[in-house]
């Protein structure tokens, strides 16, 4: 097996210290986890997904709750007698392994509710283990093609933290920084969420792992899960010079052969093409979609997303409100020089961006003088295509957004693949 390089990050073949790994012992008072608990992954930590990622730490679901909670069994309007309903059955008959289970409304608003409680738990690790990832608590806009009129009115605190504001069309264009004689009417409106931070999503993954590491977990990289079997009893003899491993519940077998023995198996994957079996639930629960990001050039002063612009349009708010009166001045210093937000809107692409953090960084030093740039992610892809037409079109969608940076260049592109569940 491959044993992650602490040091350098790169992987070679384990020598004899490596076989019985010394643990590194944290600093902290932490407790140690009482069981084994090793980490397997197919390439290197943070080679996909997990560390190429657009790196906004945004609570909730992208589905509207209410919607989740009319599919819920409890929900008045739910048909049991539904495609998906049919498809569960069918996929139970076939295959031994049973169907997702239904959910309620009070599991769609528990998890939901768990969506924050996760941001406040990353938010506690990223500073109990000082991992240096670019950790800005920006808050998020989501812009919106279509009128929320009724959704405002309706559903004010359906969602979003206790300090989530609704944002007019003109309070997004104006916070997003899209100048009013290049607006279209893209966006209808929109919501702002305090509530959210961005990072730099390969620092926070590599963090992670070594946080893990520190505890005693034991990482492998280069390491495919291949299939899972359940053991069965048996009373095969065996010579009595011979070690046994312990029995657990599963054996978990990679590509080249290892078996690890073990109680538990957490599935972490989905967007490469899982096999049956590993298991089949998420075989047929998950599709890969393709989807891409940009970092444009240094725009520097051009960079439409600036920092203390929430604070300004917020403030506005509030003077406007009949609790105007109420806001202390201290809740009114407290909005000050809030960073520039993280960005995104409801097309059926997922359009996302936001700007390089100006945080001059105690390792890397990255971004001293605030370059500046856009990160601009979006589409959807069942299949890959070439760069040049990826570039294209993630520029048309930037242009969308931003008509005044149609000349900009692309100093970065990059993209691969993502698990979408089929619902």
């Amino acid at each position: 097996w491959f044993r992650r390089n602490d040091t350098k990050n790169k992987m070679k073949q384990p020598d004899d210290k490596r076989k019985t790994p010394q643990i590194q012992h944290s600093n902290q008072n932490e407790n140690k986890p009482e069981q084994q608990i090793i980490v397997i992954d197919g390439s290197t930590i943070g080679n996909f997904a997990s560390g190429r990622a657009k790196g906004l730490v945004v609570p909730g679901f992208q589905v509207p709750l209410e919607d989740l909670e009319a599919d819920a069994v409890d929900h008045e309007g739910y048909c049991d007698t539904s495609i998906p309903a049919v498809l569960d059955s069918i996929i139970s008959f076939l295959f031994s392994e049973p169907p997702a289970p239904k959910y309620t409304k009070q599991i769609v608003r528990d998890m939901y509710d768990m969506t924050y409680e996760a941001l406040d738990r990353l938010r506690h690790i990223v500073h109990r283990y000082e991992i240096d990832c670019e950790w800005v608590e920006s808050g998020s806009v989501e812009a919106s093609i279509h009128s929320i009129e009724e959704e405002q009115g309706e559903n004010e605190n359906a969602e979003g933290s206790d300090k989530t504001a609704f944002l007019s069309a003109e309070q997004v264009n104006e916070i997003m920084g899209i100048p009013e004689k290049n607006c279209k009417n893209l966006y209808q409106g929109g919501e702002y969420d305090p509530g959210c931070a961005g990072v730099n999503p390969l620092e926070l993954t590599l963090g992670l792992a070594d946080a893990a590491e520190s505890l005693g977990v034991k990482i492998f990289e280069y390491t495919k899960a291949a299939r899972i079997e359940r053991n069965r009893d048996d009373n095969d003899a065996t010579a009595a010079t011979e070690y046994v491993p312990p029995k657990g519940r599963f054996n978990l077998v990679t590509t080249e052969g290892q078996v690890v023995r073990c109680d538990h198996v957490v599935l972490c994957t989905g967007a490469e093409n899982i096999s049956n079996k590993l298991s089949r639930r998420l075989a047929y629960s998950f599709v890969p979609i393709y989807t891409w990001m940009a970092a444009t050039a240094e725009l520097r002063e051009e960079c439409p997303l600036k920092d203390g612009v929430v604070d300004s349009v917020i403030a506005k708010n509030l003077t406007g409100s009949a609790n105007s009166a109420k806001t202390s001045g201290h809740e009114a210093d407290s909005l000050t020089k809030k960073p520039a937000p993280m960005c995104g809107d409801d097309h059926v692409s997922l359009n996302y961006w936001r700007r390089t953090p100006t945080l001059v960084q105690k390792k890397f030093k990255r971004n001293e003088d605030n370059e500046g740039r856009i990160l601009f992610g979006s589409l959807a892809d069942t299949y890959p295509f070439p760069k040049w037409l990826i570039s294209w079109r993630l520029r048309y969608a930037l242009t969308e957004v931003y008509p005044q940076l149609r000349d900009v260049k692309f100093d970065h592109v990059w993209g691969g693949k993502l698990a979408f569940p089929l619902n």
